[in-house]
């Protein structure tokens, strides 16, 4: 195993703090169901966004926080790669398959892992304080594939 130069590892600390708040991550988040702010810690997570940078770029894997009002949360989707959802804080719903027909309740904690090539989606389940952690892996993650066309949306993503 090589050394590691310990500035290359401080240089992957992320302060929340200092993690700007990206409201406008994909165009769906301006449908009052899809409203919720995601915080970039590393990678892309899955959005084309220029307007707020992850904290950490250049990985080969995605990690955000997620926060929406109850109710509110991603539409269906897939991506190229599995993804993992933890709810931080609060309870999360996970609804999966090709309507959205299945779906696990995440209490605080718990953890489900979504393989590559099964339509996913998430709402905060009840605590307006939620926090929900997504993971990606694949380096810089292809945007989604959604179940229903948001094509015809004003574009509020700053590409």
């Amino acid at each position: 195993m090589g050394k590691t130069d310990p500035k290359d590892v401080f240089k992957r600390v992320v302060r929340f703090k200092d993690v700007p708040a990206l409201r406008n991550a994909y165009d769906e988040t301006q449908l009052d169901a899809h409203q919720r702010v995601l915080y970039r810690y590393f990678g892309n997570a899955a959005s084309d966004a220029k307007d707020v940078s992850p904290a950490v770029d250049g990985l080969d894997m995605n990690m955000a926080l997620v926060q929406a009002a109850p109710g509110k949360g991603a539409p269906l989707h897939h991506h190229e790669c599995e993804e993992i959802f933890i709810a931080l804080k609060g309870d999360w719903a996970v609804y999966f398959g090709d309507n959205g027909e299945h779906e696990v309740l995440l209490h605080q904690w718990d953890a489900v892992s979504i393989p590559w090539d099964v339509h996913r989606g998430f709402r905060n389940a009840g605590d307006p304080d939620g926090v929900l952690i997504a993971i990606l892996g694949k380096g810089k993650t292809a945007l989604p594939v959604y179940r229903e066309d948001y094509s015809r949306l004003p574009g509020v993503v700053t590409r």
